[in-house]
């Protein structure tokens, strides 16, 4: 990994449930960090789109690779929903894909496309890209 900002002890697995991965919801609306947390919990998220640009409900500038939804899903429910729409939950490979994607959620706590279900030490991309940049909060 080229770049780690860990949130002191993250990902922690806290209480042994914590293998999905998403923004976390910072004090300062500045701070585009990640956490691990619970896969069930009910959050906005966004959806990437990696190749040819898709067509969104949402208006977004063309083409798109991103796009916020601020509907609450459950990790596993946000990826099948981004999965219908012809994408998957957002993969982030530089620090200009994380402002990007920070900046749609608003600064909100949302899924991404981190996961660690498998192997809490080895978080994974749902898309299968490589994990090559990674930001967990520094808090």
């Amino acid at each position: 990994m080229d770049f780690a900002a860990w949130h002191r002890g993250e990902p922690n697995d806290w209480g042994s449930g914590e293998d999905c991965g998403g923004f976390y919801e910072p004090q300062a609306k500045n701070s585009a960090t990640w956490n691990d947390q619970g896969c069930g919990w009910e959050i906005s998220y966004i959806c990437g789109y990696l190749g040819e640009p898709v067509t969104v409900p949402e208006p977004v500038p063309e083409p798109a690779r991103f796009s916020y939804h601020g509907d609450k899903k459950t990790w596993h429910e946000a990826r099948d929903d981004c999965l219908a729409r012809g994408g998957d939950l957002a993969s982030i490979h530089s620090e200009a894909d994380n402002q990007e994607v920070f900046a749609l959620s608003g600064g909100g706590k949302m899924w991404i496309g981190l996961n660690g279900e498998a192997d809490e030490k080895n978080y994974v991309w749902s898309n299968g890209s490589p994990m090559d940049y990674t930001k967990w909060d520094n808090g």
